[in-house]
């Protein structure tokens, strides 16, 4: 009887070990589990600011290339409205200084059109 009353001891104490190895095994999983799980957080917390900052961007940058697109399209029709473009008619010098200031700021116009649009292709390119 008592041979196995302190057997029923020893299985009690190798039981309560392996409880505990267990509940510390557990215990060591979920704050790996937890630490993971916060990475993972900030990590998509990054990529979503990251995602409007490049969203907030890329508006600005179309509102650029409409706004250098409307100012093309109005330099260009006060070109045609001034000198005619396509009457074939002789111009003035005045007229040929206008021109060529208009041409000027029609190729301004154009290279920051292109500009804008390089950027906007750039932030299509992050965003993907």
């Amino acid at each position: 009887v008592n041979e196995e009353i302190a057997r029923m001891k020893r299985s009690r104490v190798e039981l309560q070990r392996r409880l505990e190895e267990e509940k510390r095994k557990q215990k060591e999983i979920l704050s790996a589990k937890s630490a993971e799980i916060s990475i993972l957080k900030r990590s998509a917390q990054r990529n979503q600011t990251e995602l409007k900052r490049l969203g907030q961007a890329k508006e600005k940058a179309e509102g650029v290339g409409r706004r250098h697109l409307e100012e093309l399209a109005l330099l260009k029709k006060l070109q045609k409205q001034k000198f005619g473009i396509g009457r074939n008619k002789p111009i003035s010098a005045e007229q040929r200084g206008t021109k060529r200031w208009l041409d000027a700021r029609v190729r301004e116009a154009t290279k920051r059109e292109e500009a804008a649009e390089r950027l906007q292709e750039e932030y299509k390119s992050k965003l993907l």
